[in-house]
């Protein structure tokens, strides 16, 4: 077979297909004989079009579940703190609490005098309503030890409540009502109501220890 360049067969006519505008995608037959390939650039522009589109399908899928699941995650904490939020009830404050007690007498009552206040103890719920204390105190400077207390409490499904406890020795006695908030994390705050008082409660849940 003899070969011919392809100058000379255009000339010649043997390739009518050049004539139509296809020649790049006719293989030719070069000088040393081996067909050369032409790849039409559109084609390869085709080609990576499609690999950019299927890289697109898969990625956005991926994206949407992660979306998703970040939603349902962000719901279900929301729902748990909802739900955390409605459980408090008195078996909520079962045990002991160490606190502190700090503020002033404005007005004298029973046994306490005008001048600052502080106090520091145990305090125990029951878990039924009942509460019991044992602390001691200093009021504008006189101190008394030991000194126990006992009363009642509740606590709402919003961890807020009241309790009123007992202060003083027996026949001084006076009851001081306080409201209270617990926080869920071990610490009870709370404010003495009574008027004439100025007291703020601060405790913090006592954990046993293992030796």
């Amino acid at each position: 077979m003899q070969l011919v360049e392809q100058g000379e067969a255009e000339s010649n006519g043997e390739f009518p297909l050049l004539q139509w505008g296809i020649a790049s995608q006719v293989p030719h037959v070069t000088r040393t004989g081996a067909p050369a390939l032409h790849r039409s650039p559109s084609c390869t522009i085709r080609s990576s079009n499609a690999i950019t589109e299927r890289r697109e399908s898969i990625v956005m899928p991926i994206r949407l579940r992660f979306v998703f699941a970040l939603f349902l995650s962000m719901s279900a904490l929301c729902a748990a703190s909802v739900v955390h939020a409605q459980q408090c009830s008195d078996r909520t404050l079962k045990g002991s609490f160490g606190y502190t007690v700090t503020g002033s007498i404005v007005t004298p009552v029973g046994p306490l005098v005008s001048g600052p206040f502080a106090a520091v103890g145990r305090i125990v719920f029951d878990g039924d309503g009942h509460v019991s204390t044992v602390r001691s105190l200093s009021d504008n400077g006189n101190v008394i030890q030991n000194d126990s207390g006992s009363g009642t409490y509740t606590l709402k499904s919003d961890c807020t409540g009241s309790f009123n406890i007992t202060v003083g020795p027996p026949g001084e006695a006076i009851v001081l009502d306080l409201n209270i908030v617990f926080d869920g994390s071990g610490e009870l705050r709370g404010l003495v109501t009574n008027p004439g008082i100025v007291l703020a409660f601060d405790g913090r849940r006592q954990n046993p220890v293992s030796y």
